[in-house]
């Protein structure tokens, strides 16, 4: 008896070394995204719920159905690192991730996109409209099987953005 427990403890926790791995965490990488309930109850990720302008606010209170359409943003905090899903619960799928990194400087972002299988592929310096009014690099970056992934660093934090074929289902 004392042995099936022990082997039953052992079973679960290489179950969740071997399957409960995040594929959020390969930064530049476009395998097809884990499901709704993988997120939500596997690997962790919180629901907010889509933020609306507030004129919106009325038309939502109304309307419950119109407002069951809106995405979810499926959230989870490494650390100072944020990785968000973009959940479309119209079309079952996700829409895309975005991974949110404090960096220090410019270089040390480059450096690090360089470490983590990334290549910089063009730079474009960008200005914020008002009333933000900053300037912020705008970076496309090519992993080693030749896809493209949109970046931007603005106020010391990179931001990698990924965009999945979301179909219907």
């Amino acid at each position: 008896m004392k042995q099936l427990v022990i082997l039953a403890l052992l079973s679960a926790f290489f179950y969740q070394c071997t399957y409960s791995k995040d594929p959020s965490l390969n930064f530049f990488d476009k395998s097809p995204p884990p499901s709704y309930s993988r997120l939500t109850k596997v690997l962790g990720y919180q629901i907010n719920k889509y933020i609306l302008p507030k004129e919106a606010d009325h038309k939502i209170l109304n309307k419950p159905p119109h407002y069951s359409n809106l995405p979810h943003l499926l959230i989870k905090e490494l650390g100072d690192t944020t990785i968000t899903y973009n959940y479309s619960r119209s079309k079952k799928c996700v829409l895309s991730k975005q991974i949110s990194i404090p960096i220090e400087s410019e270089k040390k972002a480059l450096n690090w996109i360089k470490q983590n299988g990334g290549k910089v592929k063009d730079i474009i310096t960008q200005k914020m409209p008002k009333p933000w009014n900053d300037l912020y690099k705008q970076l496309i970056v090519i992993n080693t099987k030749g896809q493209e992934f949109e970046c931007s660093y603005r106020k010391k934090y990179l931001k990698i953005s990924t965009i999945y074929d979301c179909i219907s289902s």
